[in-house]
């Protein structure tokens, strides 16, 4: 459905520059001063009543207007933040130059010197943004540029954070990716992450684990801002510096993209499987006893970070991770499978959707029931396409039977 955009008046609207469920970005001209500026809109969902969106865009003007005073050379300033038309515009300068998404898409990844560099300009705009209480909250390629000027510019600070939260039908709502990440640390990890091999890391696989091609140091920094382990970077800035810490050791050839950092499986190096140890010979013949063979593991050809990741995810999302292309491939799935759990899951957000209306209107009934009822339905028709193979490792994966042999290995593959 497209919502026609009424800029305030002293706003000549031009081309939209982009477009979400949420926002819509349009280039103007403020007729005021000449200049061009980009005005964020938030776009009124479809689940909201005027009185809720205007609740919304109330609560997000609050939350951004102390951006107005906040200057740094690598974050787009705000100009203005206004309530007209009966929702929120957001009136910032018009960066010049590409971003990270654009140069990704270009050339693959960015050079390794440039998205280091990069890294730390935008971890000094974020520290900048925590010293007045406030955070980006959704660091993409899509709002990082390089500026015409050389130098990193983030856009849109705050605007997708404060927009998620919301009242509906009375009751305090919160839209939630159950990939994205949870702070701006953990966003720049992911994007340095991104810039340096044209890849977005998901929690569920391990291609930060496996990228090998990356200095351990830059490894393990990145692998530590994702994860619980972010805590020990107390600024964005600590983070950046633990990039750089003992030298950028890439050398002079371009960065290649390995299997490591395209998936799970695709990231996981080929394991040798060890013949078996000769057994010390005995001066004297030991009666032969009768072994018994373990059940083959399932999840034998795994390495035990990436298990113990897709368990987390498993337990956090159910049947729907298969969606997933990492752990659809971890399971071996068909594209006929994969096909049909993606067309399965559209169905399910559409329930979901009609639910939320019928709620906002009122009629919601017992909504608890109709949402069990629908995971229920989902998780049956989902692992009911799984074939025999693919169902053991499912179900190795749902429970912990495995997880002493998992642990006994330790972290040989990192």
């Amino acid at each position: 459905m497209r919502v026609a955009i009424h800029l305030p008046e002293h706003l000549r609207a031009g081309d939209v520059l982009a477009r979400s469920a949420r926002s819509v970005l349009t280039l103007a001209v403020d007729v005021r001063t000449g200049e061009q500026v980009a005005v964020k809109t938030l776009l009124p969902g479809a689940w909201l009543s005027g009185a809720e969106l205007r609740q919304l865009s109330a609560a997000v003007a609050r939350s951004l207007r102390p951006l107005r005073y906040l200057h740094h050379d690598c974050l787009a300033s705000t100009r203005e933040v206004l309530l007209a038309n009966g929702t929120c515009h957001v009136v910032r300068d018009f960066v010049h130059g590409r971003s990270v998404a654009e140069m990704v898409e270009r050339d693959g990844c960015l050079d390794p010197h440039l998205a280091l560099r990069l890294a730390r300009e935008i971890a000094g705009a974020l520290d900048a943004l925590a010293r007045v209480g406030s955070r980006h909250g959704a660091l993409t390629p899509q709002n990082v540029f390089l500026g015409s000027d050389g130098h990193a510019c983030i856009t849109d600070p705050g605007f997708t954070a404060e927009s998620c939260a919301f009242r509906l039908a009375g009751a305090r709502c919160r839209l939630e990716c159950a990939d994205a990440p949870e702070n701006d640390i953990a966003w720049l990890a992911a994007l340095t992450f991104h810039m340096l091999t044209g890849e977005w890391p998901i929690t569920v696989d391990g291609s930060v684990v496996r990228a090998y091609h990356l200095p351990p140091h830059v490894r393990d920094a990145i692998y530590c801002g994702l994860g619980a382990d972010y805590r020990r970077f107390r600024t964005a800035s600590a983070f950046a510096e633990a990039l750089t810490t003992g030298g950028l050791r890439l050398g002079a050839a371009p960065l290649l993209r390995p299997a490591a950092a395209t998936g799970l499986v695709g990231a996981i190096a080929a394991l040798g499987v060890p013949g078996a140890p000769s057994a010390e010979r005995s001066p004297t013949p030991a009666p032969a006893a009768v072994v018994v063979a373990p059940a083959p593991d399932p999840l034998a050809d795994l390495a035990p970070d990436d298990v113990r990741a897709l368990r987390g995810a498993v337990r956090r999302l159910g049947p729907a991770v298969l969606a997933n292309p990492a752990v659809a491939t971890a399971l071996g799935l068909r594209e006929d499978q994969r096909r049909e759990v993606a067309r399965y899951l559209e169905r399910q957000r559409e329930q979901v959707e009609r639910m939320v209306v019928a709620v906002s209107e009122g009629n919601g009934g017992d909504t608890a029931a109709t949402m069990e009822a629908i995971r229920g339905s989902a998780r049956d028709h989902i692992l009911g396409l799984l074939d025999k193979e693919q169902a053991l490792r499912w179900s190795a994966l749902e429970s912990d039977m495995n997880g002493t042999y998992h642990e006994a290995l330790g972290t040989a593959g990192r």
